[in-house]
């Protein structure tokens, strides 16, 4: 994890993934310090090649570099010609020579349209840089960062024309991207609120199970399967996967920490999830043993994963 000697092998007149040298440099340092702050300390390389069927670096033979303690990993193509590396490019789609490697375990950068070196800034790219920095900071001088779902409606309204202004650019940097992930998750997760209710009402019904009854309990997973797993994914999509980064009430968000949500205005959300989750994985993990071609698994992209009512009705017809 040394940039240094990186630095000392590339050519400070060549353009790297269509960026400048030192643009490069600076990204993989901020991928080494994120290897670190997971304890790693040496990253460990397996050879592999880019398995996407579109992009033009199909085929072509790479690294994937892992944390020797996070293993998660940073996969590069390195194109050379005699002896010199005259290209580097950052694969999403590494895959060994045999199984796979899990792709959420990697650790990633961007190369963003205005982090080329043939980039050139027009008036309109540069006011639109200082709208969105000026809206990122509205929410720290008028929220401290921290808001409510109010706050959330009114800033997302405030902010609703810069953000179909920006539309078309999409893929830059700077204030524009992180104005664009900021505004987009909070979006995102207040569309949820409206599903605290039926949270509540779900709750009340669980409270009525016994829960040493399996069938009652099977009812009731299969009763809220469809509500449950759409929670599913947006736990998945957000912090309210890692709760345990909470503070003060808070909850941060996932792509952009410095904002915090109140997790009060997600409570019932929270709750049922805790109970869903806990018993919906137990039982398909459980009905799956019986199921020919399947799998055990809480992975929601895995093809051969069944809904639990679908386990249920193979018991019922075996």
């Amino acid at each position: 994890m040394d940039t240094e000697m990186l630095s000392m092998v590339l050519d400070d007149n060549r353009t790297y993934q269509e960026a400048t040298k030192s643009v490069l440099i600076g990204k993989l340092e901020d991928v080494f310090r994120e290897f670190k702050s997971k304890g790693d300390t040496e990253l460990i390389p397996s050879l592999g090649y880019c398995g996407s069927e579109e992009c033009t670096n199909q085929g072509c033979k790479g690294y994937s570099f892992f944390g020797n303690v996070s293993n998660e990993y940073l996969s590069l193509i390195l194109e050379e010609k005699d002896g010199d590396v005259t290209d580097i490019y950052h694969c999403l789609f590494m895959m060994p020579e045999k199984g796979y490697w899990e792709l959420s375990n990697q650790i990633t950068y961007t190369i963003y349209t205005d982090d080329k070196a043939k980039f050139v800034p027009n008036i309109d790219y540069s006011i639109n840089q200082q709208k969105c920095e000026d809206a990122l900071i509205d929410l720290k001088e008028s929220y401290n960062n921290k808001i409510g779902k109010e706050d959330c409606f009114y800033w997302l309204s405030k902010y609703n024309q810069l953000k179909e202004n920006i539309s078309s650019y999409y893929g830059y940097g700077g204030f524009i991207n992180k104005f664009q992930k900021t505004y987009n998750e909070i979006e995102h997760v207040t569309n949820y609120i409206i599903k605290e209710e039926d949270a509540s009402h779900a709750i009340i019904d669980f409270n009525l199970v016994k829960q040493d009854d399996e069938n009652d309990m099977l009812n009731w997973l299969v009763k809220y399967e469809q509500f449950g797993l759409d929670l599913e994914y947006f736990r998945c999509d957000t912090n309210f996967d890692f709760l345990e980064k909470i503070e003060e009430g808070y909850l941060p968000l996932k792509k952009n920490e410095e904002v915090h949500l109140l997790i009060n205005d997600y409570q019932n959300i929270c709750d049922f999830l805790k109970k869903f989750s806990h018993y919906y994985w137990h039982y398909v993990k459980v009905y799956a043993k019986n199921v020919k071609d399947t799998v055990e698994t809480e992975d929601f992209y895995e093809p051969d994963r069944l809904y639990l009512k679908e386990y249920l009705d193979s018991r019922n017809n075996l």
